[in-house]
């Protein structure tokens, strides 16, 4: 479980694998026609928007994703492995999105659902692939 008492999506997504987020693959395997790539996520806050987090990867360090910093938030934070390959299954070089947590607000243990979870995050990439 994540550093909070609440499960994130990286809670989750570990019961259920992405394609580089399975055991024993990496993204250099999952993706070989990569030869590069920078990512920059970060997560902002209600009700100002002001920045609470931000996460810079590389190919060498990607995760599949990062989860929300919203104490009360459960299964929350940012899907990183649909952003990529969504973004290398069209060749795109850069790509930018802005989405709400994928988490809600609830009980200690995510028994009881509140709300959606007013977190957002911003991810922009720029990839370079092999020739």
């Amino acid at each position: 479980m994540t550093s909070k008492s609440r499960p994130g999506l990286s809670d989750y997504m570990q019961q259920h694998p992405s394609v580089f987020a399975g055991p024993g693959v990496p993204f250099s395997q999952a993706f070989p026609e990569v030869e590069e790539l920078n990512l920059t996520v970060v997560e902002e806050g209600m009700p100002t928007f002001e920045r609470v987090g931000a996460w810079t990867f590389t190919k060498e360090n990607i995760r599949a994703a990062v989860d929300c910093s919203n104490t009360t938030c459960c299964n929350g934070g940012f899907n990183i492995s649909r952003f990529i390959q969504a973004a290398i299954r069209s060749r795109a070089t850069e790509s930018e999105e802005t989405l709400p947590c994928a988490g809600y607000e609830g009980s200690p243990g995510g028994r009881v659902k509140r709300r959606s979870c007013l977190h957002c995050f911003t991810a922009k990439v720029q990839i370079r692939y092999k020739p």
